[in-house]
């Protein structure tokens, strides 16, 4: 029996399978945004590297562009 896999789980995966043929630029964009996305889940209390993947709700997905604004504005990396 297969375990769910942890949401970073399917960041590695994706970011893996991104890599054949698309350039290393465009990687590097994805990594970041998926490294921004798993910085917000932390601090929405679900961490993940422990989390499965069916753990992210639409509300994470919602409620991200509003966090991600105020991490700009209070001038922390993206």
């Amino acid at each position: 029996m297969s375990r769910t896999p942890t949401v970073r789980d399917a960041f590695d995966r994706f970011l893996t399978e991104l890599q054949v043929g698309r350039s290393p630029e465009t990687v590097r964009t994805y990594t970041t945004a998926l490294t921004c996305f798993g910085e917000y889940l932390k601090q929405a209390h679900l961490d993940p590297v422990k989390s499965d993947l069916t753990s992210v709700r639409a509300e994470h997905f919602l409620d991200y562009p509003v966090w991600l604004t105020g991490e700009r504005w209070r001038g922390k990396p993206r």
